[in-house]
């Protein structure tokens, strides 16, 4: 969960009172939708081997009051204790008319992006994926086929938390259905198998993102969405073999290490309202350089990683050795 802190910082560059995407549109859409298919799928993939070790949810009210501690709680709490105060002290609703019902819209409910979208967009899934396995019985593939569906029209859908729930709901039953072939799997992974996945993924991305601004034509377009989800598949594929010949190495038991992967969670919940912080200071400071000259912008971005990453660090720290549960 924590990697989606540092997907949402890299692709940003934050205007005082508003966010504002300069990303390249051929790639962005691609690089959020490989990045979250490889953290919902992973959190399934963990989550089920949890369920096989503890038996699992007994009753949907069980589901509901775990989940909701875990996922729920700390939105709600990050959102009106930490995210809103420092993005009210940064200027970023400055220029609202109506703040209440732009703090309700767009990050409560979520219609703008709201970085913690995750949280709440993962709980529905988990409900979701609960109902379907315990009170529907349909057949794996017909299952896949329906969310492979949802997945390609989820642009149409104009409420933002639903079309989230379709766009990724089909990553979280793919790490649900992974983790009964992990062990064939893992006997398999091997720094060429690696190279081989790495250079399949590299190719499959450059042809994505040469072809996804090619609007109105037919064919590209049918190609275009048939490479999508591929593409996560094999970045997946890549981002787990690694992750798997990493952990056979030394790295696992060091101390950095253990310290960042305690707290990634914690990262993901206190890095990003510090962007707009850093961004409203060195505007004060320096004006519109931050943005214009190169110095400026080098500045704005190592400040960002510095502050944000350090500071969420240290807060989730702080927290955990007080003994706060679910919010760290």
């Amino acid at each position: 969960r924590g990697k989606t802190t540092w997907a949402n910082v890299s692709r940003r560059v934050y205007t005082v009172g508003r966010p504002k995407l300069t990303t390249n549109r051929k790639t962005d859409g691609h690089n959020i939708s490989f990045s979250y298919a490889v953290v919902y799928g992973f959190e399934r993939c963990t989550s089920e081997t949890q369920r096989n070790q503890w038996g699992g949810y007994d009753s949907i009210a069980s589901l509901i009051k775990d989940k909701s501690k875990k996922l729920l709680l700390p939105f709600v709490v990050v959102l009106l204790l930490y995210a809103v105060p420092l993005k009210a002290i940064s200027g970023f609703y400055a220029k609202s008319t109506n703040v209440f019902k732009d703090i309700l819209t767009n990050e409560v409910f979520i219609q703008q992006g709201f970085y913690l979208w995750f949280l709440p967009v993962l709980f529905m899934i988990f409900l979701i994926h609960h109902i379907v396995e315990k009170k529907m019985h349909i057949r794996k593939p017909y299952k896949l086929v329906f969310m492979y569906v949802a997945l390609l029209l989820h642009s149409v859908i104009p409420i933002n938390a639903i079309r989230l729930i379709a766009k990724f709901i089909m990553w979280f039953y793919v790490g649900y259905y992974f983790e009964e072939y992990r062990e064939k799997a893992n006997a398999h992974i091997s720094l060429k198998t690696l190279f081989i996945i790495g250079s399949i993924f590299v190719a499959l991305s450059y042809i994505y993102s040469t072809i996804h601004d090619s609007a109105g034509i037919d064919i590209l377009g049918a190609v275009r969405l048939a490479l999508a989800p591929i593409c996560a598949v094999v970045g997946c594929a890549f981002v787990y073999g690694i992750s798997f010949l990493l952990s056979s190495t030394a790295l696992p038991a060091t101390r950095i290490f253990n310290v960042l992967r305690n707290n990634t969670f914690g990262m993901y919940l206190y890095s990003d309202p510090w962007n707009y912080v850093v961004l409203a200071v060195l505007v004060h400071f320096i004006g519109k350089a931050v943005f214009v000259a190169d110095w400026g912008s080098a500045l704005m971005y190592f400040s960002r990683i510095l502050i944000t990453g350090g500071v969420s660090l240290s807060f989730s720290i702080f927290l955990k050795k007080k003994g706060i549960r679910y919010i760290c």
